[in-house]
């Protein structure tokens, strides 16, 4: 599905990513963990186009991405809900949702989706004509992952979506990605609550000083204690 081959990139002349290549399969959860500054935004941040890779390949579904538009990755099928949500805290609700159905050629495929958003999140079809300033940070989180989806994609890309959120709020947030994979849609999860990461997905990459360090399946990783301690901290 989604494919990066020796992926470099960087901020300038400050290189951020190395050789990176990774694989998302159709119908998986991905995790990429590793320690603040590794590099695992800059990789969502890469495959969404908003930074320009300096080598290497990215594909999904056969479709070489590169040198296209981030408009252009979401009508591909891409999805990218970002750390800190980054809600538009002066519009509605509703308002937030339906910018991200943009690409949707009809009215009434945007109204499909908000049913289903809907249906997902009372508590945003409660609220929807509040300003979305007005939420929580969980309930931020929640309008943040409901705009994803509302470009209807096949595959959401999370940046820290538990951050700055109560344990009870993460073991929500598990759970609405849970909810998104059932659907149908795969998952590629950036998250430092490594536990949580590891215990969604099937398989996990390890990113440290911008380069993959480590690949397996993310129980075997999760039972890997030299592994975790070694590039992870513990």
């Amino acid at each position: 599905m989604l494919e990066l081959k020796n992926v470099s990139a960087g901020y300038g002349a400050v290189p951020a990513l190395r050789q990176v290549s990774l694989k998302v399969r159709t119908g998986e959860v991905v995790a990429l963990v590793g320690p603040n500054g590794a590099g695992k935004t800059t990789v969502l941040r890469t495959i969404s186009a908003l930074l320009k890779p300096t080598s290497g390949e990215i594909s999904f579904n056969g479709m070489v991405l590169g040198g296209r538009k981030p408009a252009d990755i979401i009508k591909a099928g891409i999805a990218h809900c970002p750390e800190e949500r980054k809600v538009w805290p002066h519009m509605t609700i509703e308002e937030n949702l339906e910018l991200g159905a943009y690409i949707m050629p009809k009215a009434s495929l945007v109204k499909r989706k908000l049913d289903e958003v809907y249906a997902d999140f009372p508590v945003l079809l409660e609220r929807r004509s509040e300003l979305a300033g007005r939420l929580s940070g969980g309930q931020q989180q929640m309008l943040a992952i409901g705009r994803a989806m509302m470009s209807d994609p096949k595959l959401i890309m999370f940046d820290e979506p538990s951050l700055g959120l109560s344990p009870l709020l993460m073991q929500q947030v598990g759970n609405i990605i849970k909810t998104v994979h059932a659907k149908g849609v795969s998952v590629l999860l950036v998250e430092q609550n490594v536990e949580m990461a590891l215990m969604l997905a099937n398989r996990a990459y390890v990113v440290g000083t911008g380069q993959i360090v480590a690949e397996d399946d993310a129980r075997a990783m999760l039972g890997n204690p030299s592994l975790l301690k070694a590039y992870l901290g513990g």
